[in-house]
């Protein structure tokens, strides 16, 4: 959790981390869209520097936007590239006041550390076509779920439309029985 990582404690930033968290916050409730703190970007060495380690991230993007939107942080090492990738995608420096908060050795990671803020609705406009497939696979895309109980098929169907807006993908939802299987309209049981 960024609340309880060194610079959050250390005497000379936390006040500005905090700050910064904040202003974060504010502008999450500002925009009517969620707040979120996302943690644990982790890739097998295989997929490391190729385009399948990217579009985990675009569609995480693509999630969020299907969503109604997200503002957050995230806690990123500087090991593997992994916070000049992601700021690449769109995540930017946390700031305070307009001044970057600075790198951090987290000695939990033994690694230096860096707060990233992102915003779905502000990637890189380079990844946009990329976000905007993920999001239309994600709005179509098989869902595992246990029994409905009480709800109506038609009910789901509403909910689910309300988070989807943008598209009229929903109609083929489908609630399983009472053992979890893939969507029907897949054909994969």
């Amino acid at each position: 959790m960024v609340s309880s990582s060194p610079i959050a404690q250390s005497e000379p930033w936390g006040r500005s981390f905090r700050r910064a968290i904040e202003a974060e916050l504010a502008l999450a409730r500002k925009r009517r869209c969620s707040f979120a703190e996302v943690g644990g970007w982790v890739t097998s060495e295989t997929l490391r520097g190729t385009t399948e380690a990217v579009r985990m991230i675009l569609s995480a993007y693509g999630l969020a936007r299907s969503l109604g939107g997200t503002v957050g942080v995230s806690t990123v090492t500087t090991r593997h590239s992994s916070s000049s990738i992601l700021r690449r995608i769109g995540l930017a420096s946390l700031l305070s006041r307009g001044a970057e908060l600075p790198p951090y050795f987290d000695p939990h990671y033994n690694c230096e550390m860096e707060i990233l803020r992102f915003d779905s609705d502000r990637p890189n406009p380079r990844y946009q076509s990329w976000i905007d497939e993920c999001q239309t696979y994600l709005a179509t895309a098989p869902v595992i779920c246990a029994k409905a109980g009480d709800r109506s098929l038609e009910q789901i169907r509403v909910a689910i439309r309300g988070r989807f807006k943008h598209t009229d993908q929903t109609s083929n939802v489908e609630v399983a029985s009472a053992e979890p299987v893939w969507e029907r309209s897949t054909g994969v049981a």
